[in-house]
């Protein structure tokens, strides 16, 4: 469990399955967004279970989470990973910081 400790959401849990370590810069975490018609992809470093690996995603949605500009909810899917192969999930939803580069995520259908 992860419990932000700053931002309107204070206090509040959010499952956390995945820390994301390292992600997209705000262009490219948008342009990402923007392309997913086109399939476009964008590399995310995850530690799943003590395991870290780079994965490539595709951003299905993005929301404002605390007006800074640089905080996201956001939605990323991804087809099967080894990584994830003792789940059946295929998306990943949380916050992300394209400020720190860096985030929480819960697996999710």
């Amino acid at each position: 469990m992860y419990v932000r400790e700053d931002g309107p959401f204070r206090g509040d849990a959010m499952r956390a399955d995945v820390q994301i370590v390292d992600g997209p810069a705000k262009y490219e975490l948008f342009a990402g967004l923007g392309d997913y018609n086109r399939g476009r992809y964008v590399k995310l470093t995850v530690v799943y279970k003590g395991r870290r690996q780079e994965i490539e995603v595709r951003v299905d949605s993005i929301g404002i989470e605390d007006g800074s500009g640089e905080s996201w909810m956001v939605t990323f899917s991804f087809h099967a990973l080894p990584l994830f192969a003792d789940t059946r999930h295929t998306r990943l939803t949380g916050y992300y910081s394209t400020k720190e580069r860096g985030g929480i995520a819960a697996l999710a259908d």
